[in-house]
């Protein structure tokens, strides 16, 4: 823990490796320790002041700092998670990521993908304040989102959803009643979509999406040149943890 903390915060309730436990268990006894009498002591030592409502004004407001150095996180915040959104996705994509496929290896299919199409609508960028329309989606959403973009470029040819076996066409029974809800989101959102991960649009060596030519082998010609598309396509796609994780560096930095 560095000086800057006060004690009021505590990792875990029971003793571990990093002794930072309020007890220590032994089958049925627990023992406090000491981190317990110390907590306990400031507990007490504490006279909160009661607050009221109508000592509150409704006009306060708190504005967000200004981009600099040391805080590196746009005001521009992310646009609201809209869980029918993400699920209009998955219902109303022809192209899925197969169920064999695990999350850990969507960052292969990513690269390959997003080195062909534009996937600005599923990237976030905190630090320059450019979310794409379904950002906050999870990622195998997201997956399913590029892979049925790509499908479709390619004029539905089975051969542009196939990535050896790693994804599968589907009935997309949804697909007339979620198009008007993912019309309406991507419209709201465009002025916030990333113009970085945009860049990499189509600047593989493969043949073009729309030949049709979507299988892992034809299109890994453009995944060894697109790798840095491809580790921010996956990367950017946990919109809120790549916000937060900047935030907190940022306040680091302030205190230090």
């Amino acid at each position: 823990m560095t000086d800057v903390w006060s004690g009021g915060i505590i990792y875990m309730y029971f003793e571990e490796a990093n002794n930072y436990g309020l007890v220590e268990v032994d089958g049925d006894e627990v023992k406090t320790l000491e981190d317990f009498e110390n907590l306990k002591t400031q507990i007490v030592s504490v006279s909160p002041k009661i607050a009221k409502t109508g000592d509150v004004s409704a006009d306060a407001t708190l504005a967000c700092p200004a981009t600099y150095a040391n805080w590196a996180a746009a005001t521009e915040l992310p646009p609201t998670p809209d869980q029918a959104v993400c699920d209009c996705i998955k219902s109303s994509s022809k192209c899925v990521v197969a169920d064999s496929v695990k999350e850990k290896d969507y960052g292969e299919l990513f690269g390959t993908i997003c080195g062909q199409i534009d996937c600005s609508d599923i990237n976030a960028d905190g630090e320059s304040g450019e979310y794409g329309a379904y950002s906050f989606c999870s990622a195998e959403e997201k997956l399913n989102y590029v892979l049925n973009k790509y499908y479709e470029d390619a004029n539905e040819n089975s051969s542009a959803c196939d990535f050896d076996g790693a994804a599968t066409v589907v009935d997309a029974s949804a697909a007339s009643t979620c198009s008007d809800v993912l019309a309406g989101k991507a419209t709201a959102s465009g002025s916030s979509k990333g113009s970085k991960s945009g860049s990499s649009n189509k600047s593989g060596s493969g043949s073009g999406s729309s030949s049709g030519s979507g299988s892992a082998s034809t299109a890994s010609g453009s995944s060894s040149s697109t790798g840095g598309a491809a580790a921010g396509a996956y990367s950017n796609g946990f919109s809120w943890l790549s916000i937060l994780s900047t935030l907190l560096f940022s306040a680091v930095a302030l205190i230090a």
